[in-house]
């Protein structure tokens, strides 16, 4: 017969043991995500693809068009809009690669001629050390391997639609088997509804939001004479999806060729002109039509956005917050795991 003894100190360890194989899953999950980055990313990009057309799907089909005709039309006219986006990506990247050797040599000659000015004033700076700290053409750099990720992941177009088309086909299926492999309630079917439609709700949006910040840089960019106005709005379009940093990341590399290109005071001007887009959209539209949709911590939308950076690059931020918002979804729906998704959550949860 076991002793009350022997038994206690298993049972206090049990949950320890329950942490670190939960621990050790989790960085075989990661380890796993990481190498199989290059069939796991176009996937992802598709299922939140499948979420953003399918109230389409339903509203047609809600006006008596057969499911496989709306699929169908909705499915054209992504393959018309990312071949398209996919045409203007490429030729973006290859002009602006083809110039960035003599971008990044004029941004050098700009810097060192800073710091002759500077040692004229009388302080003394190494040019070994700032360019060992300052790389002119880092950001240059990060521009063309955002570009060429983009590049890849939208050259998987084929894939993208196959698997849009199969997750549209079996959307209420998979709806009904989470139903049943979760043992969901009415209350619970009703949280993750909302939840998906909030993921929804936020990609639309902020869909919009980005469209209007790389209309405004496009043009503006264009207006005052600017190499690659395309180029800027395309960044501006694109890493506003990236929060809190994004915006920061697009304006970098258009100030510095405005720099080059037409002078310290066109760089201020570009600037500036970064800044109020960027102020008047981020304090006023964005929290205005869109809140805390989500119901995510700023803390972990920042951490996100580090984590599927380090997982997937660039790609991965621009897609780090739908993702994280999925992965809350999950968690929320397993007992074992709600205090991570609590975690994840506001200050003061809803």
């Amino acid at each position: 017969m076991t002793s009350p003894d022997s038994v206690a100190p298993t049972a206090r360890a049990y949950p320890v043991i329950r942490l670190l194989v939960g621990v050790a899953a989790a960085m075989i999950i990661i380890a796993g995500l990481k190498q199989a980055a290059a069939l796991l990313l176009p996937f992802a990009f598709a299922v939140i693809l499948s979420i953003v057309v399918l109230p389409v799907v339903n509203a047609l089909v809600d006006r008596k068009v057969p499911r496989w005709l709306a699929i169908a039309f909705v499915v054209v006219m992504i393959a018309g809009v990312l071949f398209a986006f996919w045409s203007l990506v490429v030729t973006i990247a290859a002009d602006f690669t083809a110039s960035l050797p003599e971008y990044r040599s004029k941004l050098t000659v700009v810097t060192l001629g800073a710091l002759d000015t500077l040692d004229r004033w009388g302080l003394h700076i190494g040019r070994g050390a700032v360019e060992d700290i300052i790389n002119p053409g880092a950001a240059m750099n990060l521009v063309g391997k955002t570009l060429n990720s983009l590049s890849a992941l939208l050259s998987n177009t084929v894939l993208v639609l196959i698997t849009v088309i199969f997750i549209l086909l079996e959307a209420r299926d998979v709806r009904d088997k989470i139903v049943v492999a979760f043992n969901l309630d009415d209350a619970r079917r009703s949280q993750i509804g909302h939840a998906a439609f909030s993921v929804q709700r936020y990609l639309f949006l902020k869909t919009l939001i980005c469209l209007a910040t790389g209309l405004l840089i496009g043009v503006g960019t264009w207006a005052i004479g600017l190499d690659f106005p395309m180029l800027w709005g395309l960044l501006g379009f694109l890493l506003n999806y990236i929060p809190t940093i994004g915006s920061i990341i697009a304006s970098i590399p258009a100030i510095l060729v405005a720099l080059i290109q037409l002078g310290p005071g066109y760089a201020i001007v570009v600037a500036a002109g970064y800044l109020a887009v960027n102020t008047s959209i981020g304090n006023f539209f964005e929290p205005r039509f869109m809140g805390r949709s989500l119901g995510i911590s700023p803390l972990v939308v920042f951490l996100s956005l580090i984590f599927w950076g380090w997982l997937w690059g660039p790609a991965g931020m621009l897609l780090s917050v739908p993702l994280t918002a999925s992965v809350k979804i999950l968690l929320e729906n397993q007992e074992e795991t709600r205090a991570a998704a609590v975690l994840l959550g506001p200050a003061r949860p809803p």
